[in-house]
């Protein structure tokens, strides 16, 4: 019907769709009434703002605005756009539907998350049925082999075997109560109750239930577990080789986690020293973990930073982990009692430039250097510490300042060190987490602290969050400037103002791009921040709003949001909106105290006019800057 009523309408809209420049799709357009019956989403109309709200219980999903005559529509506060027009015929909105329900998938943070996730590989812990009559074996790991042909046996169609001296050479202690039996290794309990078919996991304070095919069965000194329940529960998998009628039972991989630079796999029973092959060819690595299985599927989705892909392979009775970086990064391995850890270490340059006089060190680094380094100067001579390791990186062949210079890597940290031809005075200046600038001078300076800031405030992360980039302009100023230029050039002002003072700033949005909301989050998360301020400039579709705003979630952001919206009230003189609760994404998801400011509204003529002025803007990034040294004052 649809389609029928699209269709009647075509010759109407035809010339519009020719002056927009684009050909109009029906199988792409849905009445605002019948996207809100799909979506499950309750429909208003405002004729005040002449657009139309969908909104749910849900408050992740707070709300849909649907301007009529428009390509743009908002999403929880955030404007996007439609690639063609919509369309009103009668009253009745049409919109492409598309882009709202791409808009309303899972978040970027959510695919993250689901790198934990894991999918069972159906069928992987069944084995045929065995002839008692004939000889059966078992083989671990380490290639060590038992006869089980006398300890086992089938009841219900369940395999039962006698795993005493297995479980003891693996290292696993057992307890024997009247109501239960109980497994321990690195501080995990399986515990098999006698009266139910239930294993109760405990790892410290926490508890978990699987479900068994049977209680344990005890025949005479005997006691025999159901097999596969017993092999799942604590993380090994069999293996069957008819040729030699042999279970080979070999730790399995049931888990993988990618946090920060570190790659994580879970093989609860693999042990310390388990022999592991490397190869790589270009930026793909594969390892190779000897007698190792995958009884799961780990989700691996886009986002994980510094890999492109990565990916489990099976090849005969090892495991193939193979993975492609997207940094110039070195992977090194560590083999663990109960996992198998790969770390990406960044690789560092040092580029000079330098006369006689003078000399300018640029320390570069592939991926973000989240620790502060130690700094000593003796005389001609200075030495930078950072407590981690680099994997070795390349310094210009050739210098006209220095007569040695060294980086030094060692296990846990790296140094750097510069001997100048004579004595010199030295400053290093953090650009951001990925550069760091070393000047030195053949003629004393003398350096003072900066003014009005505590030096125990020096050396502080700031997160500067700049909203919108990219293809996502915001919205559009009095001069025809977009509001994503307003809020980059006060956060660079910002920045450069922290950075003079002794502050560390990790700039959350570079130049024109536009992150995510959860990679702005995840950014800030990994980094030693300790405030994130987000810096946004107010739209709304009624240009009379206008005022000066500061959000806040958690309790520990309310200070900072107090003391920076007061400096904002002093600095801009607008009307006070207030300070005010809000569920946003950025403020909800980071580890840190944060606060989200709106200086003013970029819809409104008059405050339009004023953020066209680059002493305006100057003025908000000084007002955030005297907030934020005021914040850290009042939480000393």
């Amino acid at each position: 019907m649809l389609r029928a009523v699209l269709s009647a309408i075509f010759g109407i809209i035809f010339c519009a769709s020719l002056a927009w420049g684009q050909a109009v799709d029906l199988d792409h357009y849905m009445s605002v009434q019948d996207l809100a019956d799909k979506l499950g989403a309750e429909l208003s109309f405002s004729r005040a703002e002449q657009a139309y709200r969908l909104t749910w219980a849900d408050l992740r999903y707070r709300s849909v605005v649907l301007p009529v005559n428009s390509q743009e529509f908002w999403m929880n506060q955030d404007r996007h756009f439609f690639s063609v027009p919509t369309l009103l015929d009668g009253g009745v909105l049409y919109v492409p539907f598309e882009p709202i329900l791409s808009s309303l998938q899972p978040s970027k943070e959510e695919m993250l998350s689901r790198l934990s996730v894991i999918h069972p590989r159906l069928d992987r812990l069944s084995l045929p049925h065995f002839d008692e009559e004939l000889p059966l074996f078992l083989k671990n790991q380490d290639q060590k082999t038992w006869d089980i042909q006398n300890a086992y046996f089938y009841q219900n169609e369940t395999l039962f075997v006698g795993m005493d001296a297995f479980l003891k050479d693996q290292g696993f202690q057992m307890t024997q109560t009247a109501q239960s039996i109980a497994l321990a290794k690195r501080g995990v309990q399986w515990v098999f109750w006698k009266d139910k078919p239930v294993i109760t996991v405990i790892k410290g304070s926490k508890t978990e239930t699987l479900f068994s095919e049977s209680v344990p069965i005890q025949k005479g000194s005997q006691l025999y577990f159901p097999f596969s329940s017993l092999l799942n529960a604590v993380g090994l998998m069999p293996l069957w080789d008819e040729a030699s009628s042999t279970i080979k039972v070999y730790p399995s991989l049931t888990n993988v986690s990618f946090s920060g630079a570190e790659l994580r796999f879970q093989i609860p029973q693999m042990k310390e020293g388990c022999p592991v092959v490397s190869e790589v060819v270009g930026k793909t690595w594969r390892f190779t973990l000897s007698h190792v299985k995958v009884d799961r599927d780990p989700f691996f989705s886009e986002g994980l930073g510094v890999l492109r892909s990565a990916t489990l392979l099976e090849d005969g009775d090892n495991t193939v982990v193979s993975f492609t970086q997207t940094k110039e990064l070195h992977p090194v391995w560590d083999v663990q009692e109960g996992q198998f850890v790969i770390r990406f270490l960044p690789m560092v340059k040092l580029t000079e430039e330098s006369t006689a006089t003078l000399a300018k060190v640029v320390l570069s680094a592939s991926s973000p250097l989240w620790v502060t380094p130690s700094v000593k100067i003796d005389g001609s001579q200075i030495k930078i510490t950072f407590p981690q390791s680099f994997a070795e990186g390349r310094i210009d062949p050739t210098s006209r300042f220095f007569k040695n210079r060294r980086l030094e890597v060692t296990q846990n940290q790296t140094q750097v060190t510069l001997v100048a031809t004579k004595a010199s005075d030295f400053s290093v200046t953090q650009i951001n987490p990925n550069l760091m600038v070393i000047t030195a001078k053949k003629r004393k300076t003398v350096l003072s602290e900066p003014v009005g800031v505590p030096t125990s405030l020096s050396q502080k992360w700031i997160a500067i969050d700049a909203d919108h980039g990219g293809g996502d302009p915001g919205g559009i100023g009095s001069e025809g400037i977009y509001e994503k230029n307003y809020t980059w050039d006060i956060s660079k002002q910002l920045r450069d103002k922290l950075i003079q003072n002794g502050f560390r700033v990790l700039m959350v949005r570079q130049g024109d791009g536009n992150p995510s909301l959860s990679d702005r989050v995840v950014m800030a998360n990994q980094a030693p921040v300790d405030l994130f301020v987000s810096v946004h400039i107010n739209s709304f579709v009624r240009p009379e709003a206008n005022g000066t705003e500061t959000y806040y979630f958690k309790p520990e952001d309310k200070l900072v949001a107090q003391t920076v919206h007061s400096e904002l009230l002093d600095a801009l003189d607008l009307k006070d909106n207030g300070i005010k609760p809000g569920r946003l994404y950025v403020l909800r998801h980071t580890t840190m105290p944060a606060v989200l400011v709106e200086p003013a509204f970029i819809t409104n003529p008059t405050e339009g006019d004023l953020l066209a002025q680059p002493e305006f803007r100057t003025r908000i990034a000084q007002a955030l800057f005297r907030g934020i040294v005021a914040y850290f004052k009042a939480a000393l």
